[in-house]
């Protein structure tokens, strides 16, 4: 089963920025464990991994967290930013080049 963004964005659009940073721990290790979770080969789950990341990472982007620096610390944290998202675009990158199916390379890119 794929995810359903359209459901998580409106969950998570419902959501204030008060309420986005009183969740930033809860956030930042779901994010962490989507791009552990890109390690994986199974497809459908790389697949669903992608489109959490991306919906979690607009509907993040869209509250006005004041500098963008707030929004990067909700979603990964200030901690852990650079090592985590080397890491989302060393996996990025490992998808992009391999034989996987080209819809998981199209939603990579998104």
């Amino acid at each position: 089963a794929v995810v359903s963004t359209q459901s998580t964005g409106e969950h998570f659009s419902e959501l204030t920025s008060n309420d986005l940073i009183s969740l930033k721990g809860s956030i930042n290790v779901l994010f962490k464990k989507c791009v552990q979770g890109l390690r994986d080969e199974h497809c459908i789950k790389s697949l669903n991994i992608l489109l959490t990341l991306s919906t979690l990472v607009r509907c993040v982007w869209r509250k006005d967290l004041g500098e963008g620096f707030r929004a990067v610390d909700v979603l990964v944290g200030f901690d852990q930013a650079e090592l985590t998202m080397s890491q989302l675009i060393e996996e990025i990158h490992k998808i992009l080049i391999s034989n996987k199916l080209q819809e998981l390379k199209y939603y990579a890119l998104t």
